[in-house]
């Protein structure tokens, strides 16, 4: 598994116009799925960059489908040490049943 800097995600966003998106410690490259994106193209960007988005994750994926393509976007994960550092994008908290799958779906065997 690749270990990600926090500083690195944010430099790649902001810096190189990427799509580096955080939950709960993982790393997704979403960049080749804007496009695609059932909510449109700005919606991620707008809402999901440079802080942990597990939450609207949760909020806009209730049906759990989207989880499927997960394992195509995870990355890596965040450095331990880095992990305090990652603001939320909520001040709400995802459920520990989604919690738990996204962890099933998203990380690699």
């Amino acid at each position: 598994v690749q270990v990600h800097r926090w500083v690195d995600v944010v430099r790649h966003n902001d810096e190189r116009g990427g799509c580096w998106v955080t939950m709960d410690g993982m790393v997704f490259d979403l960049e080749a799925w804007l496009p695609e994106h059932p909510g449109g193209a700005t919606i991620i960007p707008q809402q999901a960059l440079n802080a942990d988005s597990t939450v609207f994750f949760e909020l806009y994926h209730a049906s759990r489908e989207s989880f499927t393509y997960l394992k195509e976007f995870y990355i890596g994960e965040l450095a331990p040490e880095d992990l305090a550092a990652v603001p939320r994008a909520s001040e709400d908290t995802a459920s520990s049943d989604f919690m738990q799958q996204l962890r099933e779906f998203a990380t690699p065997f």
